[in-house]
């Protein structure tokens, strides 16, 4: 109880979340494959897929169109994980 208590007073960054689109070069890779954290910054925290929640997934979850990936990074990040998903090539 008293280290949840701790951890309310760390600022953890913000919760995003983010559409995978039909045209990201990530899809069918891993967040492993992808090296998500240090392209990014970012911390998965979950993905949702249709109807499934795969809460704080491991390196191995593969990325599909229409997954939405929750995540927590500082708000200097997002836009490296918008660019990352939805841009780069």
């Amino acid at each position: 109880m008293e280290y949840t208590k701790d951890l309310k007073k760390i600022n953890l960054g913000i919760n995003y979340e983010i559409t995978v689109p039909p045209n990201s070069h990530i899809l069918g890779k891993t967040i492993n494959e992808l090296k998500f954290w240090y392209n990014t910054g970012a911390t998965i925290t979950a993905v949702k897929r249709e109807t499934e929640l795969f809460i704080s997934p491991g390196p191995y979850i593969s990325f599909y169109a229409e997954d939405i990936i929750y995540f927590v990074c500082a708000e200097e990040n997002f836009i490296k994980v918008q660019n990352f998903i939805i841009n780069e090539e």
